[in-house]
C-alpha cells in the first residue's frame, strides 16, 4: 500500500538531487501530522470547554494507538528506523511550539 502512494512520486529523478525513500516518508509523516492538528484542534478546544475530561483521554489514547499500529509494518519491511520517527515528532513538537509561542507574544503586543 505504501509503494503505491511513491509512486506518485517519480524517486528515481529525486535520488539525483540526494533524495532517498526514507526522506520522502518523513515528510509524509509531518504532513499528515500537521493535516490531523489542524483538523483536530476545534474539535479538542471544544471538548476542553465542555470538560470532557474522559472523552480526551480516549480521544489521546486512540490517536496514539491509531498513529503507531500502522507504522509497524513500514519500521519492520522497510527497515525504517524508529529514531526518525522520534525526530519527525520533535521537530513538530518544536514547530508547534514555536507558533504557539509567536501567537502569544502577537496578543501580548497587541495588548500594549
Amino acid at each position: 500500500m505504501y509503494d503505491n502512494m511513491l509512486n506518485l512520486i517519480n524517486v528515481a529523478q529525486l535520488e539525483i538531487l540526494g533524495v532517498q525513500e526514507e526522506h520522502l516518508y518523513m515528510v509524509l509523516f509531518g504532513l499528515i501530522i500537521t493535516v490531523l492538528c489542524v483538523i483536530l484542534v476545534p474539535f479538542i478546544i471544544w471538548l476542553i470547554r465542555r470538560q470532557f475530561m474522559y472523552v480526551l483521554v480516549y480521544l489521546v489514547g486512540s490517536l496514539i494507538f491509531m498513529t503507531l499500529i500502522p507504522l509497524i509494518p513500514i519500521f519492520v519491511t522497510k527497515g525504517f528506523p524508529f529514531q526518525k520517527y522520534i525526530l519527525i515528532c520533535s521537530i513538530y513538537g518544536f514547530a508547534f511550539a514555536c507558533f504557539i509561542l509567536f501567537q502569544y507574544l502577537r496578543t501580548i503586543r497587541k495588548g500594549v
